[in-house]
């Protein structure tokens, strides 16, 4: 009866929740005065009051209670209680919590527990091995298939959920209680059991109920801090919650009572990192566990850093090594979701890229899922391991109709294990490249810290080992090309992306001469900044590149299916000008440029062609596109240090140092040649500058001077091709196309609103490009008129005339420009044209023609690919306008003999221009020039030798040959390669596709010995077969064998139909070949007799009258009249000419006379005569040069019916022309 009414009071005590409460003290008599009434047992009654306090552990009144009693009675009690459960039976939970509410309010001691606390660590140390070895098992073996599982255990997966270890189930005391002190916030006392069980090697955050409770203990010490960045201060919620002191957040306690040994929560923010620190190190991983956590923690942190009070060097480095071990392992770890990931960023965000890449390497180790096994924490390494077969999985299905639903999956699994995925997916890029479009497509839905992250392992991809270059070859390796362009390719996409760590891993790449890394930075300006690269240029796009920027824009970007992206370009250019890499950069390429020859470790002259050439392009390229994309000229003038600095201090060479600041010379030189008429900020980039000149002359050699001024020399180097002319027809054709264009659409029927939406949207944006375009054009004519203008004005100061004239100028400008860029070479022979069409004194334009076609084509020997195709552009725009003088007396006259470059003599203008005659016989020795050169290269075994020449006659293929012995020379060599390289077969095939581009030709070329009549005075010259050698003096020996000859060299031409060319008829020859074999003999009269029909020997009458008159020259004017004079006065007029021959030889020794500063002609007109086509088109050739396409119309007509049909019809049209 005692013990029941003991049991009655004890449960009606009230609840109180501090110790030193008064109002107990009446309920405690009452327990006193039953015990003395029924005169009960104090150790009976201290067991009772006990298992009545496991009723209710928050009510301190037991508290006070238990301290009437003996103490050391209660540790005895207590300890038999806990013993009782040794056994098998598992002690109940509300025995861990009155243990621990005692030791909290310091009624036992822990080290007084301690002999009979169950079972001996040892034993939780064993469990705690298995569990650790249990799931190194699920993660070794998941994502494996055995063949040897049975039927029934196919569908069983081996990564089954990971068994939680429940100390409450297992009976162990020590984590009990360590638990249960842990959710009465008393710290201090639960410290110390676990340092005591650390001691054993117990992982104590292996059971998932003290981890629980550890957070919860987190979350309310950083509470009153957390108040001073939470958003419940803004009162957005309506009423707040109750405070967590009293709030039910405990898996046990209802209330968390305040006991002594509780623990003080956080009042000072200053202490709030080196108080987390010790939890935060318990925790590791396993603290993104909790969003609450994360999310407050994360607030604290952006609250330092972004306080100047507390950011400092001490509490970045704490912070960043809580986002390295804890946050983001933790958010693998718990396979956080894009909340977790974005509050984590809005941290990292506040760091510095290298900051942030420490951090992800950390986070990385170098190694990840399985592999990553005891180096990072288990959970870690399942969870990607995890990802890692879901995203195998996903990338397998990865096709272009599944973008957005594979995408979707993938951006799930970036939330928390990005570098798993990103690893993966970059090593399937490196073997399967297409799959590069659909890998970006897909990466649309990555968070911001996933795609950070993607950066950071772009420059861990570019670090790694492994050849970049295959041996042996210029080509790159396929994983590296790969990355290359997947990197840009991203960008461009998603151009938000941070581009420090790339652009500054290519400054350190480059800094260190590593050449091959140009590849990353030019698949960027190409891809992601819309700048093409002109090493392989069609003539339309070089046509186009002469205009300005929207032109530039339409002709690179019509062929372009993905056309570039204006964000992406701005945002490229905005990080390289803004971070300061712009002038590095470009510095480090032009210095790289000569390193390559000279500090390169490989011998292959193929291996250094390529690597010069690219660092060459990317020099060019990189130069248009910081100025193309400029704001303000300003910006540019900003990252430029002096000229002379450029020069001195860094040791940049003239040519690329121009090639740099030309945007700034040009913008200076806008505002007029009067140096201060420019801004002051332009004024010491201006062409006509004194700085400019003193270093010019302290850098040019002195002999250089004495033929040019350094006007000249500036002004060359300063202009670019947009400056002095202006490409029309280009701007016609894309103003018809655009229009062409607008038709199409506006014919289109829209069916729903947005197709008309759509509809309106393009033709106004086709207009407005058509309106651009004009205007222009416009601007384009009237700033080219201001330059011509200028140029005249200083025309007389630039040349001063000796023998070494054009030797100079060629050597200083024109050979070190034109192989930069193909429109620098076009930009050479256009600029000298010009200074022949405003007859700039003391400059001879044939002399300087002829030192180009024989001087800069003999360094063919020592040139790249590269400039090799640059140098073939620069000399097939010369031979137009060569071809195009040859063709024509009338043009000769009006454009080249009417003008001073084209003087026989500068020291006595009394002699005259050069002739008619003379001119042809110069065009000859060029045209055998080009031959032998070409032929000798052809000869050579190095590869370098017969790649260049390959090079070369494919650009001037338009224009050259035009002789039938130089097609035929260079025909038969072609062969000789084609068989003679199967071991090198990208020599076979150019050499295969060359010979069928001479053979289209070789119909419409003139033969050494046949004469050539030009109609423009009536007059005829005979062509004479000149060897280079040949002086003038031998052309009596000469013209006598010619006549002898002339009657049977006229049986190897037939006339041909005259072909339709839109604007006139154009008569030509066509050399009849054999169809199953290459003409490569020059006597091919005896092949040609076998495929001569019985036809011809009826007809044979008439064709004798008619096949010497019927002589139709392949170069005339297309005005001039057809000149038939009988075939039988050849002979006497041969005689007529070497009389002449004999008069004018006491006047001139040579062919090209030395020129002299006389008989200058003020007269020059407003627009200079140019030819009649522009010089870029590529259909266009001179009147009379062959083209394989006006070749293979004819051809195939022309062969379709039978040779005496044909042989009728030429003789029915000559009659009809007589």
């Amino acid at each position: 009866e005692g013990y029941s009414k003991l049991s009655i009071a004890l449960n009606n005590i009230p609840y109180i929740d501090q110790i030193s409460d008064n109002n107990t003290n009446i309920y405690i008599s009452q327990v006193f005065a039953i015990i003395g009434q029924f005169d009960l047992d104090p150790n009976r009654v201290l067991d009772v009051i006990i298992d009545s306090f496991e009723l209710q552990p928050h009510n301190l009144a037991f508290i006070n209670l238990l301290k009437q009693f003996n103490v050391i009675n209660i540790v005895h009690i207590l300890g038999n209680k806990l013993s009782f459960y040794e056994a098998d039976n598992i002690a109940p939970v509300s025995l861990y919590a009155v243990t621990a509410v005692l030791l909290g309010c310091e009624l036992i001691k822990i080290s007084e527990l301690i002999p009979y606390i169950s079972p001996h660590p040892s034993v939780s140390l064993n469990e705690v091995i298995q569990y650790d070895s249990n799931i190194e098992g699920i993660i070794s073996s998941y994502g494996t298939v055995s063949l040897n599982s049975t039927a029934s255990n196919v569908v069983k997966d081996s990564a089954n959920e990971v068994k939680v270890l429940d100390p409450f189930s297992r009976g162990d005391q020590w984590l009990g209680i360590l638990v249960m002190l842990t959710e009465l916030r008393c710290w201090d006392l639960a410290e110390e059991l676990a340092i005591l069980l650390d001691s054993y090697g117990i992982d104590i955050c292996r059971y998932d109920h003290f981890v629980n409770a550890l957070i919860k203990l987190l979350i309310w010490l950083t509470d009153p801090v957390y108040q001073l960045v939470s958003l419940a201060r803004l009162n957005l919620t309506g009423s707040q919650s109750q405070s967590l002191d009293n709030s039910n957040d405990s898996s046990y306690f209802k209330l968390i009572p305040v006991l002594p040994k509780t623990s003080t929560p956080l009042s000072d923010i200053s202490t709030f990192l080196s108080t987390i620190n010790a939890f935060i190190k318990l925790l590791g991983p396993l603290t993104s566990r909790s969003q609450i956590l994360v999310t407050r923690l994360c607030r604290l942190f952006v609250y330092l850093l972004t306080t100047t009070e507390f950011n400092n060097d001490d509490n970045r480095v704490q912070i960043k090594h809580i986002l390295s071990t804890c946050l983001l392992s933790g958010l693998t770890a718990c396979e956080g979701g894009a909340f977790l990931s974005h509050q984590i960023w809005s941290v990292l965000t506040l760091f510095t890229f290298v900051d942030r890449f420490e951090i992800y390497d950390i986070w990385y180790c170098g190694k990840q899922g399985k592999s990553a096994l005891g180096i990072k924490h288990n959970l870690v390494s399942l969870s990607e391991a995890k990802a890692l077969v879901s995203c195998k999985a996903l990338l397998k299905r990865l096709a272009k109709d599944n973008t957005k639903l594979i995408g979707r999956q993938l951006g799930r699994l970036t939330h928390y294990a990005p570098l798993v995925v990103f690893e993966h997916i970059l090593n399937q890029i490196e073997h399967y490249d297409n799959l590069i479009p659909y890998v970006v497509e897909s990466l649309r839905y990555v968070p911001d810290l996933s795609r950070d992250a993607l950066s950071y392992f772009f420059v861990v991809q570019l670090q790694r080992d492994g050849d970049k270059m295959k041996r042996g070859d210029t080509h790159y390796s396929s994983w590296f090309s790969a990355i290359s362009r997947f990197i840009s390719s991203y960008y461009k996409k998603h151009p938000t992306t941070d581009l420090k760590g790339v652009i500054n891993l290519l400054l350190k790449k480059l800094g260190d001469g590593e050449s091959l890394d140009l590849l990353v930075l030019k698949d960027m300006l190409t891809i992601m900044g819309g700048c093409e690269t002109l090493l392989e240029v069609s003539p339309s796009q070089l046509e186009g590149l002469a205009g300005g920027k929207i032109l530039r824009s339409e002709s690179m970007g019509a062929s372009v299916k993905d056309p570039p992206s204006k964000k992406a370009s701005r945002i490229l250019r905005d990080e390289l000008m803004n971070s300061g890499s712009a002038l590095p950069l470009l510095l480090f390429i032009a210095q790289i440029r000569q390193k390559v020859l000279f500090t390169s470790e490989s011998h292959e002259l193929k291996l250094l062609s390529h690597l010069y050439d690219t660092s060459t392009d990317v020099l060019v390229q990189f130069a248009d596109f910081l100025v193309a994309n400029a704001k303000s000229i300003e910006t540019v003038v900003g990252i430029f240090p002096p000229a002379i600095q450029l020069v001195e201090d860094i040791g940049l060479s003239l040519p690329v140092m121009f090639q740099l600041i030309r945007p700034l010379l040009r913008a200076a030189l806008s505002y007029g040649i009067d140096v201060k008429q420019s801004p002051s900020y332009l004024q010491p980039w201006h062409p006509l500058s004194t700085e400019m000149i003193d270093l010019v002359k302290g850098q040019v050699d002195e002999d250089i001077w004495r033929s040019m001024s350094p006007q000249c020399y500036l002004l060359f180097w300063s202009l670019s091709l947009y400056d002095i002319t202006v490409p029309d027809s280009c701007y016609a054709i894309e103003i018809k196309r655009l229009r062409d264009r607008y038709s199409d659409t506006d014919s289109k029927i829209a069916s729903t609103q947005a197709e008309v939406k759509q509809k309106k949207s393009e033709l106004s944006k086709l207009l407005g490009t058509i309106k651009d375009l004009t205007n222009e054009q416009d601007s384009q004519r009237k700033h080219v008129d201001t330059i011509r203008t200028a140029l005249r004005e200083l025309k007389e100061r630039f040349f001063t005339y000796n023998d070494e004239t054009s030797y100079h100028y060629n050597q200083a400008c024109v050979y070190e420009r034109c192989r930069l860029s193909p429109i620098d070479a076009v930009y050479c022979s256009e600029f000298s044209l010009l200074l022949h069409e405003i007859e700039t004194p003391m400059f001879s334009t044939l002399q300087f023609m002829d030192r180009c076609i024989k001087s800069n084509v003999s360094l063919l020997w020592c040139s790249t690919e590269a400039e090799s195709s640059f140098l073939g552009f620069q000399i097939n725009h010369l031979l137009s306008f060569a071809n195009s003088w040859f063709n024509s007396e009338k043009l000769f006259e009006l454009q080249a003999s009417s003008k001073i470059g084209f003087m026989s003599s500068m020291d006595d203008a009394s002699i005259g221009m050069i002739s008619f005659d003379n001119y042809q016989k110069v065009w000859k020795l060029w045209q055998n020039k080009l031959k032998h050169v070409l032929l000798h290269l052809l000869l050579s075994e190095e590869y370098m030798h017969i790649r260049s020449a390959l090079l070369f006659l494919s650009k001037v293929s338009g224009n050259f040959p035009c002789l039938s012995s130089c097609a035929e020379d260079l025909m038969n060599r072609l062969v000789e390669i084609e068989k003679r390289e199967s071991k090198r077969p990208d020599l076979q095939v150019m050499a295969k596709s060359l010979w069928a581009m001479l053979k289209g030709r070789l119909p419409f070329c003139i033969n050494d010995n046949v004469k050539v009549p030009i109609k423009g005075d009536d007059k005829e010259v005979a062509t004479i077969n000149m060897d280079l050698t040949e002086p003038v003096t031998q052309l009596d020996t000469q013209i006598e064998n010619e006549s002898k000859s002339i009657d049977k060299q006229a049986d190897d031409y037939e006339l041909g139909e005259e072909i339709e060319d839109n604007q006139s008829k154009k008569p030509e020859f066509k050399r009849k070949l054999r169809s199953d074999e290459m003409p490569v003999n020059n006597d091919n009269h005896e092949n040609r007799k076998k495929h001569k029909t019985d036809d011809k020997e009826d007809d044979s009458k008439d064709k004798d009258k008619s096949s010497k008159e019927d002589r139709k020259r392949p170069f005339e004017d297309k005005d001039s009249k057809q000149s038939s004079k009988p075939l039988a006065s050849e002979r006497e007029r041969l005689i007529r000419e070497k009389l002449e021959a004999k008069s004018s030889r006491s006047k001139t020794e040579g062919v090209i006379a030395v020129p002299q500063l006389s008989s200058l002609s003020n007269n020059v007109p407003a627009y200079p005569m140019r030819p009649s086509r522009n010089m870029f088109d590529v259909e266009y050739q001179p009147k009379y040069v062959p083209t394989h396409d006006n070749f293979s119309n004819r051809h195939r007509d022309n062969h379709q019916m039978p040779y005496d049909q044909r042989n009728r019809d030429n003789r029915d049209n000559y009659n009809r022309r007589r």
